[in-house]
């Protein structure tokens, strides 16, 4: 297991590299110790495939009260934007937003045995660390937090794994229909026009099949009764 201390040395500076203007006012060298600390706590053990997060009440000189989360996970595209706009749709207050990546080495049971900087010629994969200061929370909405991230980031995870099949989907569509305005509408939206996060088949009796990114994370369709009778 990597050495707690030099994990945190390391996401200390990480940190503080990964800041962008702004995002690092009032974060000055203990505060970056502790964030750091917290952040290590978080990265000590993560089953492959699935994120892991630490959520916890703390204070702040400046801001009083709050909550600060870490989330680890796979670096992917839509991190950042996704848990930010899930965090803003429930009115929460965000202080602070840092979101360096590094490369992680793990054991077969997802326990830390070495971190370096994204950019080190060393061994790894590459992992999002997502680090939030945000308003303190009720206690019913930090117990439902955790459930809440966990959703957000599945879905990241189906769009960006699904992508190149969801394309591929998108260009079978295009191929099914005659020379036309609609065949080239798709490709055109095809040609990085569009950016693809859920694909579905509707049978005529309502009934799905061939779901893929959102589509596979939803019970219920994505497409409304009144777009399916289109």
């Amino acid at each position: 297991m990597a050495k707690t201390a030099d994990l945190a040395a390391l996401m200390g500076a990480a940190l503080a590299e990964g800041a962008l203007p702004g995002e690092d006012e009032g974060f000055g060298a203990d505060q970056r110790v502790e964030a750091a600390r917290f952040v290590a706590r978080a990265m000590e053990r993560r089953a492959a495939g699935t994120p892991a997060m630490l959520l916890e009440a703390t204070t702040d000189a400046a801001a009083g009260r709050m909550h600060r989360l870490a989330i680890i996970n796979d670096d992917m595209p839509f991190l950042v934007d996704s848990v930010a706009q899930a965090l803003a749709a429930d009115g929460v207050h965000l202080y602070r937003l840092i979101h360096p990546v590094v490369l992680a080495v793990r054991d077969g049971e997802g326990v830390l045995q070495s971190v370096a900087d994204k950019d080190a010629s060393a061994e790894g994969k590459r992992e999002s660390v997502i680090y939030i200061e945000m308003a303190a929370l009720s206690a019913k909405a930090a117990e439902a937090l955790p459930t809440k991230m966990a959703a957000v980031l599945a879905d990241v995870r189906a769009a960006t794994s699904d992508w190149m099949k969801m394309k591929v989907a998108l260009s079978d569509a295009a191929d099914g229909l005659p020379d036309g305005e609609g065949a080239a509408l798709l490709r055109w939206l095809l040609d990085d026009h569009f950016t693809l996060l859920g694909s579905e088949m509707r049978a005529a009796d309502g009934g799905r099949h061939d779901c893929l990114g959102l589509a596979r994370t939803r019970e219920s369709s994505l497409i409304s009764d009144g777009g399916a009778e289109l």
